[in-house]
């Protein structure tokens, strides 16, 4: 005569493996509980060695048990029983209630404990029954002993596959059908800030994750619900979501369809990936590409420009006139250094200094009847950015603020170092840390409409220098972010970081930048030292062409586009170099003319050994206005 129970030992068995066969998260609960409900058990736990203590990896309950997550304690006689291979029970009452305690169970349940051995004790199954006349039998302990045993096989298997998804760099969570959390990878713990066993059995709603890990709340759950209903997976979706401080975040997202044994999806796999970094690089590649035909479209305007508008400014006799064209040249200038620029490059320099020494080009700008107040230039308080891009950003400052400044207003730049605490940070969108403030205050100032297309392009070129340079800009009026009101100041401030070096000291009267787009020509007889002048300026961005002798030099006079700005020539040409710079003169006018001399003491400008002041006589020569 089987003992109670016994009957229903073998097939809760037999139902509890099957389950463990199954594919999808949820294997220790769904094997627990096909083993302990139909038995009219209370409580089931498979229960692996954890710090001190035992820590639940699946866990089914009636209507009680212990808290998951939370460690536990095995009574010491337990442990004893457990070390040599015996199953441990007690009716109900048997076991006392400071054994219990440990165990988070209370009353007076009925125990049953089998352990899983393999290297040592590697799990406990614990089964608990609250009702005062169950009794446990031998085939309860045959039953548990095997299914402790399968149990750790299964866990084994379950977490070898998890070590392979937590060495992925992607964020991995698989979810049930109601969308509660079943597992995750070790990135999407770790940017959770929680583990594996905290996250199980909640949803989004119940956790205070980051937006870049719930993805978006209520939308990316009806994405995944889509997924359930539908069973297609959504692969590689594009999303954005806002993290701290409002900076955009973009991810490729994927959610892929949990199958289980009736051939419904039972869950859905979150699969997140941060490609802002990716995105970021191709943007810098497009913008790197646009700012390259930028380059090519002011070389040939400033070809084409530079010399009617010097003709115009010297010919007029008209002053308004004058001042245009000599406001265009200014503009010319600009596109030229900018077209020659190739790469920044960076150095350690004060900008009071610098802006300081512009203040006859910012005078320019800014026009008659209109006053300017520049910076102390002895302030030594230093950044590290190219010092043509900040004079670049200084000029479209002044031409972006000119725009609201009536007759008679005052413009007036500070610099001064500046500490920014967090809150202050946040406003310019940088880290907190010590800058270099550089103030621009114009007043009064009028002007209620919207910014037009001039003015706004101006402020997004200063706004991308202050980026390029790690620093920042902004403006205000009055506290205000807006242009819409007639308000009496208007000021914009950028902020860079600061370096504390000593600056590179600037001389008064700087070399101006040798680099160029022009066309020049070099026209000598001799083959090395001809190729040596060209292959030099050529490293400086001219486009340059050679000649032998003048007829040749004529041909590429007439052929070259865009025309030639300045031809370099040999002193000891057999034609002579005065005739030759008559003959090429002669087709074109305004073309430059520098005399190349191989001896020290000799006629023009000496090469041999010295193409640094080569450059810059280049760059003078072609800088300087006809007239």
């Amino acid at each position: 005569m089987p003992e109670p129970g016994e009957e229903r030992c073998l097939p809760a068995l037999a139902a509890a493996l099957r389950s463990l066969l199954l594919p999808g998260a949820g294997a220790a609960e769904r094997a627990l509980a096909a083993f302990a409900d139909p038995q009219g058990l209370d409580f089931a736990a498979f229960l692996e060695p954890s710090g001190l203590g035992f820590a639940p990896r699946g866990v089914w309950m009636r209507e009680r048990g212990a808290p998951r997550g939370d460690e536990l304690r095995l009574p010491p006689r337990w442990l004893e029983a457990f070390a040599e291979g015996r199953v441990v029970s007690a009716p109900a009452g048997e076991v006392s209630p400071p054994e219990l305690k440990p165990l988070r169970l209370f009353g007076a349940p009925a125990l049953l404990a089998a352990p899983a051995r393999g290297d040592g004790l590697v799990g406990v199954l614990l089964f608990a029954a609250f009702g005062q006349r169950f009794t446990w039998s031998e085939g309860h302990a045959h039953a548990a002993s095997a299914l402790a045993a399968a149990l750790a096989a299964a866990l084994v298997r379950i977490d070898e596959t998890a070590a392979v998804l937590d060495h992925l760099p992607q964020r991995i969570a698989w979810k049930d059908s109601r969308l509660r959390y079943r597992g995750c990878n070790r990135a999407f713990a770790r940017a959770a800030g929680l583990t594996s066993a905290q996250l199980a059995g909640r949803s989004d709603r119940e956790l205070v994750l980051r937006p870049e890990l719930c993805d978006g709340g209520d939308v990316a759950r009806r994405h995944e619900r889509e997924v359930l209903q539908g069973g297609r997976p959504q692969i590689a979706r594009i999303e954005a979501t806002q993290v701290a401080a409002g900076r955009e975040q973009w991810l490729a997202v994927s959610r892929i369809p949990l199958t289980g044994s009736d051939g419904k999806p039972s869950g859905v796999i979150v699969v997140s990936e941060d490609i802002s970094d990716r995105l970021q690089a191709a943007s810098l590649l497009r913008h790197a590409e646009r700012t390259g035909a930028v380059a090519r479209l002011a070389s040939a305007m400033t070809a084409d420009l530079q010399t009617p508008l010097s003709e115009i400014e010297n010919l007029a006799t008209d002053e308004r006139i004058r001042s245009a064209a000599r406001n265009a040249n200014d503009l010319v200038r600009q596109l030229a250094a900018f077209a020659r620029r190739q790469l920044a490059d960076p150095i350690d320099v004060a900008p009071a200094s610098l802006i300081a020494r512009m203040g006859s080009l910012l005078g320019r700008v800014l026009g008659d009847g209109l006053a300017l107040d520049l910076p102390v230039e002895g302030l030594r308080s230093a950044v590290r950015v190219d010092p043509r891009q900040l004079e670049l950003m200084v000029v479209a400052i002044v031409r972006h603020v000119r725009g609201y400044m009536p007759q008679g207003s005052k413009l007036a730049i500070d610099v001064a170092p500046q500490t920014l605490g967090l809150e202050r940070s946040l406003g310019f969108g940088l880290p907190a840390g010590e800058y270099v403030r550089i103030r621009f205050l114009a007043y009064p100032v009028e002007g209620g409409a919207d910014m037009n297309e001039a003015l706004r392009a101006r402020l997004a070129l200063a706004q991308a220098i202050a980026r390029h340079g790690g620093g920042a800009l902004r403006f205000q009026r009055e506290g205000e972010s807006s242009f819409r009101s007639n308000i009496d100041s208007l000021a914009i401030e950028v902020v860079l970081p600061r370096v504390f070096s000593i600056p590179r000291m600037v001389d008064p009267t700087p070399a101006p930048d040798t680099r160029g787009v022009e066309s020049v020509l070099v026209l000598d007889d001799d083959l090395h030292l001809r190729g040596a002048v060209a292959a030099a300026l050529r490293q400086l961005g001219y486009a340059v062409q050679q000649a032998e002798h003048l007829d040749e030099a004529l041909a590429v006079q007439r052929n070259v586009r865009p025309p030639l700005a300045l031809a370099l020539i040999s002193s000891e040409l057999a034609a002579g170099p005065g005739e030759a710079a008559r003959a090429l003169q002669k087709v074109q006018p305004e073309l430059r003319v520098l005399v190349l001399s191989r001896h020290v003491g000799g006629e023009g400008v000496v090469v041999v050994g010295s193409f640094e002041a080569l450059a810059a006589r280049v760059r003078q020569a072609l800088d300087t206005r006809p007239g």
